[in-house]
Parts: structure tokens; C-alpha cells; sequence
């Protein structure tokens, strides 16, 4: 059996971060306490982007998210996330990754969710 290669490590990374236009992991998916979708962020949405450095093994999706969204409705306790690579697909790509509870009650909360993957470096 073979290794993946230094290519085949980047082709991954350009897969998972959307550098490869033709697919990726971009769409984000919140979730609340009671596990349900709060909504899942399209990879053009001003409110959520790639923040990683281009060498770094974490990639890093992070997501910012307000009452004043129309997307969110208020009350709501955001607690997890995971990547998907379409917007109806239902098998995500990364596992859920839950975080400290996080309420949104008013027009003016904002609550920012970072969603981690290990990639192997180049």
C-alpha cells in the first residue's frame, strides 16, 4: 500500500477549504441544543470564511451569527457544528464538533462558531 503523497495531501486540503471550486466542504452547519439545524452557511455568505493560514494543519471555518439574522430565530442555544458539501446533503463530512453553549435572545447577540479539521501539512 502507498502513501499519499505531498500533491495528494494539498489536492485535500484544496478539496476541504474550497480552493478547489469544483467541490468542497464549505457549507457550514449550526446546530442547537436539542440537535436540529439552526441553518447551514452557504460558502458565499459574508458572514462565515476560512481563517486558517495557507501552511497550517488546523484548517478553520469560522461563522458569525446574529438575532438579526433572518436564517436564526431567536430564542435559540447554538452548542455545535459540523461541515457538509452541499446545501441538502445529510451525511456530514466532519463529525459535529460542540462547543460551550451559546445563547442568541436579541437582535444585537452575535455568536461567533469556529469549526476545526486536521489536515496533514504539506
Amino acid at each position: 500500500m502507498g502513501e499519499v503523497t505531498e500533491n495528494g495531501y494539498q489536492t485535500l486540503r484544496d478539496l476541504i477549504d474550497g480552493t478547489d471550486t469544483g467541490r468542497s466542504w464549505d457549507w457550514h452547519s449550526i446546530l442547537d441544543d436539542e440537535d436540529s439545524e439552526v441553518t447551514r452557511v452557504d460558502p458565499s455568505d459574508s458572514r462565515s470564511e476560512w481563517t486558517h493560514d495557507d501552511d497550517s494543519q488546523t484548517l478553520v471555518r469560522e461563522t458569525t451569527l446574529t438575532g438579526d439574522d433572518d436564517d436564526v430565530s431567536t430564542p435559540v442555544t447554538l452548542n455545535a457544528s459540523a461541515l457538509h458539501e452541499t446545501e441538502t446533503d445529510s451525511d456530514n463530512l466532519t463529525p459535529e464538533e460542540s462547543f460551550t453553549d451559546a445563547t442568541i435572545e436579541q437582535e444585537d447577540d452575535e455568536v461567533k462558531v469556529t469549526h476545526e479539521v486536521e489536515v496533514p501539512q504539506v
